[in-house]
Order: structure tokens, then sequence, then C-alpha cells
């Protein structure tokens, strides 16, 4: 496209974007990343780009009305002031909600390294697997919860217990279908993660019934499955094949923000408390 206007005379052309996703790899992304260099002196000889970039810093507090200011030029005329500070008040108490709120509110580039919790809390939490599965072994009930990903993304098992100390004990089992792998690879370390045995590689476009009821029926060997959550809308059929071949319940789970809410705020109290 910058070579269409070779021809003409004071030929102008204009890049706008927002924050998206933090991926180096895409053609926003990198428009930015060369327009704050030119606009740092660190590519000193380029007198042909000009970069204007409005945004907020990581650093900063994304409740502080005067960060507002720096990446919406426009508070309080396009973008009224009280439509701000609701939106702030709602995540507030919603903490899922803060990458999505720095994204489009404050024009920073989140994704995959954008916790909800800091990442020494996750570590902090982390147990030896020999550990976790003395745990799952002792006859305790689990609950299950299931999400099924397109071709993509990922599948999941999700075993959950709690001990008598009312500590809180999960076993994760990752699936990505081979096909989606080759996308995943481009945004998080998915080769580390396959080495490590973290997540496991299935093969063809889609992870296939029989793999995914071979992960539950691993469990179900071993332990006390309790009860599955999942969403209808993704595995009706699936949940019947389960049924079918296992004696354990179901509990339909769809995925709607108001069911999220407080069990997201539980589950980060609990990870920050490393219970």
């Amino acid at each position: 496209m910058c070579y269409a206007g070779i021809a003409r005379e004071n030929f102008q052309m204009w890049i706008i974007s927002t924050a998206g996703e933090h991926d180096e790899t895409s053609i926003g992304y990198e428009q930015y990343s060369y327009a704050k260099k030119v606009m740092n002196d660190e590519i000193p000889d380029d007198y042909t780009t000009l970069g204007a970039v409005f945004e907020a810093n990581e650093a900063d507090d994304p409740f502080d009305e005067e960060v507002w200011k720096k990446a919406n030029p426009s508070l309080g005329y396009t973008l009224p002031l009280d439509v701000m500070r609701a939106d702030a008040r709602e995540v507030k108490h919603q903490p899922g909600g803060l990458p999505n709120w720095k994204q489009r509110r404050l024009n920073i580039w989140c994704g995959s390294l954008d916790q909800l919790v800091p990442p020494e809390h996750w570590k902090a939490c982390g147990r030896p697997a020999a550990e976790v599965w003395d745990v799952f072994k002792e006859g305790r009930p689990i609950w299950a919860g299931f999400d099924r990903g397109e071709f993509d993304d990922t599948t999941a098992w999700v075993f959950t217990t709690i001990d008598d100390d009312g500590v809180v004990w999960q076993w994760p089992v990752i699936l990505v279908a081979e096909k989606g792998l080759r996308i995943k690879k481009a945004n998080a370390p998915y080769e580390t993660w396959i080495t490590n045995g973290l997540v496991t590689v299935a093969p063809g476009e889609f992870v296939s019934d029989d793999i995914i009821i071979e992960k539950l029926s691993w469990m179900l060997e071993t332990a006390y499955v309790y009860q599955i959550s999942y969403d209808p809308n993704d595995c009706k059929s699936l949940m019947g094949k389960i049924q079918g071949q296992h004696n354990v319940a179901t509990n339909k789970f769809p995925q709607f923000p108001t069911q999220y809410n407080e069990p997201t705020k539980i589950f980060v109290r609990l990870i920050r408390e490393h219970r």
C-alpha cells in the first residue's frame, strides 16, 4: 500500500488503530512499535513518519482519572467522563475485566503477558505432581470442569478437590489439536509446555471425543469424580456419550458473564492467599 502513492505529489498514508492483543508478530503491534521507536529517536533518520500515541503506562494506576486523560484526549467530549467512571466502578468489583479495561480504555497492549494475579502468587501455589496426586487418591469428592475449544484453541479438563484444611487442589489436563497448534505457537511457548508434559497434542484438526473421554476415564480409574460441569452449547452430545459410559453426575454451566463473576473473585482470593 505504501508504494501505491509514489507517483502522487505530497502523498500521505494514515494508519489509525487502538491497542490490541500483545502479539509482536501482528501488523498492528509492528506498526505501533515502529512509531514509538521513531518518536523516541531510536530511528533518527526516518523523517517521513510522524507518530502520535495516546496511551497509559503499564505501571500507572488504571483508576486514576489523570491517567485516563493520557489515553483519551477527548475525555469529557466524545467520551463522557461519567461513562468512564461507571465502567471503572464495574471493573473494580469484577477483577477479571481489568485486562480488557486496560486495553479498551487505556490503550495498553494486553495479552498472554497480562495476569489476573501476579506470577509470584501462581508459583507460590505450585506443588509437585506426586503430592497433588496423593491428595486426589484419598477418595475425596472431585469436581470436574470441562471446556471444549475450537480447532485453534485448547480443550481442557480441570479436576478440583478440597482437603481437610480448606486448601483447594487442582489437576488440569490440557489438550490442543495438532493443526491448531501451528496458530497457537505464535503467541505462547507451547513447545516448552508440551516438552514438560503440561499440554498434550491430539492428532488432526480437532480434539476428538475419544481422546477427551480417555482423559476422563484415566481420572475415574483411581479417583472419585463427583460431578462434571460443562457448557451445554459446546458439548451436549459428548456429555451424552460420557453418561452412557460412566456413572457420573453432570451439571450444565452456560458460559455467561454472570456465572463467572463470584467464582472468579473467590478463585483470585484463594490464589492470593496461596490456598
